[in-house]
């Protein structure tokens, strides 16, 4: 006999298959108990209806997503260690979001125009991969690498913006200009004019 929590999570990740093969608004319960094989009660033992499930959907996926949208929590040692970790993301988001775009379009782009409970959870996701580059900002600053008086919050909130960059080509957008090489080193670059410490005179 199938234990509750294991017929939950199997329904949770037949749920999301369903949901980034169809879509949110062209999928049914009935869609879902069929990818998972199981009767409509079952269904209705663990959830009360389409929008309850995809909840545990996006939790299943925000389990694979979540890893490639943190930097490096290892506070940087100097300025080109900084650029690493604040610019690492960017390579492993394009990569993922190249082979789950399905998975990208339901979190960070179909999930928010369902309502506004689902608005609001996709605000605290996106505002808690900004605390994590801010915290690198915040030592930055602290460590004399980077320039004093520096708002990290607005600038980690500027970072998160900047991914669209590298995942609006998954989503049927133009590729990105150089590659996604070049459009890293950009990123460094900016940061690096934007917001290291000045040079000390000799």
């Amino acid at each position: 006999m199938t234990a509750p929590t294991d017929r939950r999570a199997q329904l949770a990740e037949a749920a999301f298959e369903v949901f980034t093969s169809r879509g949110y608004r062209n999928s049914a319960v009935a869609d879902i108990v069929a990818a998972a094989g199981v009767s409509h009660g079952s269904f209705y033992n663990y959830f009360t209806n389409k929008r309850e499930i995809l909840d545990a959907a996006i939790d299943y996926g925000l389990e694979s997503l979540g890893p490639q949208l943190t930097p490096p929590t290892e506070p940087a040692a100097d300025l080109d260690e900084f650029l690493d970790a604040m610019t690492a993301p960017f390579r492993a988001l394009h990569e993922f979001a190249m082979t789950n775009d399905r998975l990208v379009s339901l979190i960070v782009f179909d999930a928010a125009a369902i309502d506004d409970a689902l608005t609001n959870r996709v605000i605290e996701v996106v505002e808690s991969v900004a605390v994590d580059w801010q915290h690198q900002i915040e030592h930055g600053v602290q460590a004399g690498f980077l320039r004093p008086g520096l708002d990290a919050q607005v600038l980690g909130e500027v970072m998160v913006a900047m991914t669209l960059v590298v995942l609006l080509p998954a989503q049927g957008g133009a590729p990105l200009p150089g590659g996604l090489d070049h459009v890293i080193s950009q990123i460094a670059e900016f940061l690096r004019a934007g917001l290291a410490a000045p040079a000390p005179h000799a």
